[in-house]
């Protein structure tokens, strides 16, 4: 996994530093060469022993793609059948790859010796070979047959102990489901291993809000190529040790996430306890094997959810979630999440993944005078979420698109026509779209999440608003519709002047001090900016016996932080002076208008 300070290298040498999550993130790619691999080999793995073959179905004969087939050591397989999630994992496996298209696989090995063939497919009952002797150097053909496939949960036989209480008879389904988990799990891992897909990653980093999750800050790059593993986690044993974040030497918050080799470690096994759960609301129709920290842990931990379908058993995702995180309650927030996806031709991917990790700020307290020692020196509060994740799909012609799509039509404040030369952008991001003529416009390839969708015309600009503002939630691989409608009269109103009307013959004016009513000022710490005032100036009449006074009246204001003054109770129809002062004194520039009753204008001082 990606480390959030941009320490991510490329593999040069033998080692790699471990990669993991903290505020800021620059993209880099991981780049193998093979031939420099192959180089390096042993040259006693050139003399290899090699078993191939053929896996079909037993009643239809037709090839079967990616199934897992794997290479143990006959002695070691002997011992334990069922690497059920408890204190052992059970044999070790010397080779694994998945039958391609056409069935075929070949399992190559180094030492020649007594070995057993174990092919499992999702659904169904795992293959076991009697044990084959292979001599220097030879090569077995040895096909295999798997039944038909009829999503029942196969029965594994339980062997091994665990340190979690459990229901009665719920062992025996926990290490059936278990060993379905883990062959969806191996497959990624192969898949990635041998570059069995080529697909498009869009990886992403963004900042969130706290308590609203809306999106602060949005970058993302897009890469295609053949499909890896999305993020590396450390070794299972150091996170065993350690916990799944510490605080550096540098004071930074570091967060590793459990990617598909820590939850098929040993470590991993031996650290949690697992139990089964039934979807419900958004993981209906799944069956769930939750894992939990064992009851001695005190590091910090993760503990969350495998989901499976409950009709295929096929793995659908892992969802996770911090506890005892240094520095901070447990915060709900504080999680992640892998989605996995099988390919036509048998490899498994994970098509999308997240990792989200509070952002928190140490405020120090000063202990009251007679206040007991045990009061904390330090405040935590989260001041924002960093987010970073990403999406995979196929690279190929007619691949399904996974981001989503947001069509949208854009009124003006009547609702009954477009407002012409309109924009509309996500906030926060660089996703945005011109609104055509007709006021309809489209946003696609966006990620999931919660937004604010903005619309934006020089008009409503010049008034210091946008023309509209709709909080939404991008969900999934869909098109939403959504109908936005620009701020009315009364609307702006409330904005700008704090009132739902204006009085009898009265205006609003907005004068800006600047080139362009969209560029905010420098700020009225300026000394240009914090020396002027704007001053309006007009005249009423009064008095009777038909010989009116002349009675000067004025309205004025100092600029605000983007450079404007908001006039609110001006009178309409009237000649209006609009004058800039100084320290107190007039300078050159002036200007005369008239307004209109019952509306808001602006007006741009050109300096």
């Amino acid at each position: 996994m990606p480390r959030a300070d941009g320490a991510v290298e490329s593999v040069a040498t033998a080692t790699e530093r471990p990669n993991a999550h903290r505020a800021q993130e620059r993209w880099t790619w991981l780049v193998v060469l093979p031939g420099l691999l192959l180089a390096a080999a042993p040259a006693r793995q050139l003399l290899a022993q090699v078993v191939r073959g053929v896996v079909r179905e037993a009643e239809s004969a037709r090839p079967l793609a990616g199934v897992l087939v794997a290479l143990e050591s006959a002695t070691e397989s002997s011992r334990d059948e069922t690497p059920a999630p408890a204190a052992a994992t059970g044999p070790r496996t010397q080779l694994a790859v998945l039958s391609n298209e056409q069935g075929g696989y070949e399992l190559r090995v180094s030492a020649p010796g007594a070995y057993v063939v174990t092919a499992k497919r999702i659904g169904a009952m795992r293959h076991r070979s009697e044990p084959i002797s292979l001599a220097p150097g030879e090569t077995r053909a040895y096909d295999i047959t798997l039944e038909r496939v009829r999503y029942e949960l196969p029965r594994v036989a339980v062997t091994t102990t665990s340190p979690c209480a459990r229901k009665s008879g719920e062992s025996a389904r926990i290490a059936s489901l278990w060993d379905e988990v883990r062959t969806a799990l191996s497959a990624s891992q192969i898949s990635a291993r041998d570059r069995l897909a080529r697909t498009t990653v869009t990886r992403y980093a963004r900042t969130l809000q706290p308590r609203t999750m809306r999106v602060r800050t949005h970058e993302q790059n897009s890469r295609t190529g053949v499909a890896s593993q999305p993020f590396v986690s450390i070794d299972p044993d150091t996170l065993s040790s350690r916990g799944f974040a510490w605080i550096e030497e540098d004071g930074s918050l570091v967060y590793y996430a459990p990617d598909a080799e820590v939850l098929l470690s040993d470590a991993f096994l031996r650290d949690h306890c697992f139990s089964l759960t039934v979807g419900r609301d958004s993981t209906a129709g799944m069956l769930g094997l939750a894992f939990e920290p064992v009851p001695r842990r005190r590091q910090p931990e993760v503990l969350g959810t495998l989901w499976v379908d409950a009709r295929t058993f096929e793995l659908r995702f892992v969802a996770f979630r911090y506890q005892l995180l240094p520095m901070m309650p447990d915060d709900p927030e504080a999680r992640g999440e892998v989605r996995f996806e099988r390919l036509p031709n048998g490899a498994w991917i994970v098509s999308r993944w997240f990792i989200r990790m509070p952002q928190v700020s140490l405020t120090r307290l000063v202990p009251l005078r007679g206040a007991q020692a045990s009061v904390p020196s330090e405040r935590a509060e989260v001041v924002s979420y960093r987010e970073e994740g990403g999406d995979a799909q196929l690279a190929m012609a007619g691949a399904r698109e996974r981001l989503a799509a947001l069509d949208g039509v854009l009124r003006d404040s009547t609702g009954r026509a477009s407002l012409r030369g309109s924009t509309v952008r996500l906030d926060g991001t660089a996703y945005t779209a011109s609104v055509r003529p007709d006021g309809r416009f489209t946003l696609d390839s966006l990620p999931p999440g919660d937004y604010t969708l903005v619309a934006e015309h020089a008009d409503y600009a010049a008034l210091g608003v946008t023309a509209a503002e709709q909080e939404l939630s991008i969900e999934g691989a869909r098109r939403s519709q959504t109908l936005l409608q620009a701020l009315t009269t009364s609307q702006l109103l409330r904005l700008t002047c704090d009132a739902d009307a204006l009085g009898e013959d009265r205006a609003a004016l907005r004068v800006v001090l600047g080139n362009e009513p969209a560029v905010p000022m420098t700020g009225t710490d300026s000394p240009a900016v914090a020396t002027l005032m704007v001053r309006v100036t007009w005249a009423e009449y009064s008095g009777s016996g038909g010989q009116p006074v002349e009675v000067r009246k004025q309205a004025e204001g100092t600029p605000d932080e983007r450079g404007a003054v908001m006039l609110c109770d001006l009178p309409a129809r009237t000649i209006l002076q609009v004058q800039l002062v100084s320290q107190g004194r007039p300078l050159e520039y002036r200007h005369t208008l008239r307004l209109t009753a019952g509306t808001l204008t602006a007006h741009l001082v050109r300096r």
